[in-house]
């Protein structure tokens, strides 16, 4: 789980959880005594070891560990590519129904752009120590402006997910 989302150590053990982030508070002492007390058998308690330490294994983490370095260089050249490569295989915008895509820029008139954040910085990350800030981010909006550029092609904006300042009830989407 993340950020103190487990609720219920044994349901949490049981469903197939094996480790909680960052303190430990349904796991840790919760987990031992409901093994203690044959709510939760040790062989699941295995089963959630192995494969969290497979995936350390999996990643190189026993063989070549890193040493924590706050400030580590993660905007080199190799860096920003492997991030925007992850990024771009990684959206997925539209539903290619239809065959539509990829637009033909002879044809098209007008694209919509939607969505609050669309026109402003994207929330890209997360924050706390999850929170990063990456080499040219650009909005939907400014990136579309810039891709269409000259072309006489129309962006149209809409805020799209505010309904009278709240958030559009679902049986409007």
């Amino acid at each position: 789980t993340d950020w103190a989302a487990n609720m219920d150590t044994v349901k949490s053990a049981l469903a197939g959880v094996d480790m909680e982030m960052p303190w430990g508070g349904s796991f840790g002492s919760r987990l031992a005594e409901a093994v203690a007390a044959g709510k939760v058998p040790q062989s699941r308690v295995d089963d959630m070891v192995t494969r969290v330490i497979a995936a350390l294994i999996q990643v190189g983490n026993f063989d070549h560990p890193i040493p924590p370095n706050p400030k580590a260089n993660a905007m080199t050249p190799e860096h920003v590519q492997l991030a925007r490569q992850i990024s771009t295989e990684g959206h997925v915008l539209l539903k290619n129904e239809g065959n539509l895509l990829p637009l033909n820029i002879n044809t098209v008139k007008s694209i919509a752009i939607i969505g609050s954040d669309s026109r402003n910085l994207p929330m890209y990350s997360g924050a706390g120590s999850g929170g990063v800030s990456g080499p040219d981010i650009v909005s939907p909006w400014q990136g579309m402006t810039n891709r269409i550029g000259k072309l006489n092609i129309t962006l149209n904006y809409a805020e799209g997910d505010v309904y009278q300042g709240a958030l559009i009830p679902t049986q409007h989407l």
